[in-house]
């Protein structure tokens, strides 16, 4: 099993999950093929290049389903490819694929940013990070609230500076109490305090993949011995 998700997910929480899993950087286009050429069947995507070079396509993804292989996606262009891809059999979970299957005017860029290549350092906060801090403050559903952040508010959604964040804040128009949390959670997520969306999701999706694997175990078994193999 691999999943792709430097940035949603570290080596220390992985091994907290108890899952045999090999962590690998966040996914770029054709190496899902040169894993599934190695022997991987099992992919768990949460992260994903696609600015700074070619992403996985979805055509990628569908030649390795029909080949066999079982694809997981959350958190990020794992989301995203998994809303695009789930009636072909890819699997989605998470607040974050939720949201971009109901939300027609979801834009990729919100889930974009910025980080060092080398430490994984987050430069930028993804404006999806901002959407789910700022949902117990905010009137509406999280997509009648971004189709008015398009609106009224156009600005480059992956390059969210602290500062940036914090001008967003203002724009939002919160009580001076709850801009003062808000605040202080985006902090907390520029500096690791906070576990963020794109993690929770990705956790979510190995239990997934884990429950789903026993469950196809178990399966496998009782069809052995229904043929009397096992």
């Amino acid at each position: 099993m691999i999943i792709y998700a430097g940035l949603s997910m570290d080596a220390k929480t992985l091994k907290k999950t108890n899952v045999k899993a090999k962590l690998l950087p966040p996914i770029r286009r054709t190496q899902i093929y040169r894993d599934f050429k190695a022997g991987e069947r099992v992919f768990l995507i949460a992260d994903g290049e696609f600015d700074q070079t070619l992403a996985v396509s979805a055509g990628e993804i569908l030649d390795v389903l029909r080949a066999g292989g079982i694809v997981f996606g959350s958190s990020s262009i794992g989301a995203l490819r998994a809303a695009e891809m789930e009636a072909f059999g890819m699997f989605g979970i998470g607040e974050i694929f939720d949201l971009v299957r109901n939300t027609p005017v979801f834009r990729d860029d919100w889930l974009g940013h910025m980080f060092d290549p080398d430490t994984l350092e987050l430069l930028t906060l993804p404006f999806i990070e901002v959407i789910f801090l700022a949902k117990p403050y905010l009137k509406g559903s999280l997509a009648e609230w971004g189709e008015r952040v398009i609106r009224e508010h156009p600005f480059a959604y992956d390059a969210l500076t602290k500062q940036r964040c914090l001008k967003l804040i203002d724009w939002m128009n919160l009580r001076p109490q709850d801009k003062e949390t808000l605040s202080s959670q985006i902090q907390d997520l520029f500096t690791g305090k906070r576990m963020s969306q794109k993690k929770k999701d990705a956790l979510a999706m190995i239990k997934m993949a884990k429950e789903h694997l026993i469950s196809v175990q178990k399966f496998n078994r009782h069809l052995q011995k229904r043929c009397g193999l096992y």
